[in-house]
């Protein structure tokens, strides 16, 4: 199954969630380039043309994961006034998004993140920050 020809930061975001998907299912060690391609039905080859690698694929996915946690937390400001209310809804968004299917825990708990590169461990990092 050969997908259309698609913009390039439309077919970066399709790669990326297709590579959440499959990190929900296996680890990140476990996912290869190849699973994501067939996930997005494009060929190997061609998640070369717009991720230099998996290191530069996991880089979207946190991406993903940082404007999540960050519509989630204007949308729980937006909702509310109070700041104790604004933390249950962001925590309430939070949640419904795990639910959903989006591995945030083992993204931003994984160990194949924090032995990995540094500067994953520091995005990671600044991502949870934002959170608190």
């Amino acid at each position: 199954m050969r997908a259309n020809k698609a913009a390039t930061e439309i077919r970066q975001e399709q790669i990326a969630r297709a590579a959440t998907r499959l990190l929900a299912v296996r680890g990140w060690q476990q996912v290869s380039l190849a699973a994501v391609a067939k996930a997005v039905g494009i060929v190997p080859s061609a998640v070369y043309r717009h991720f230099s690698g998996k290191d530069q694929m996991l880089d979207a996915v946190l991406d993903l994961v940082d404007q999540s946690f960050q519509a989630n937390l204007q949308a729980a400001r937006r909702a509310m006034t109070n700041p104790v209310a604004q933390l249950r809804e962001a925590l309430a968004r939070h949640v419904d998004l795990i639910s959903s299917g989006v591995p945030i825990p083992r993204i931003i708990l994984s160990e194949d993140v924090f032995t990995g590169s540094r500067r994953h461990r520091r995005r990671v990092q600044a991502i949870y920050q934002v959170i608190h």
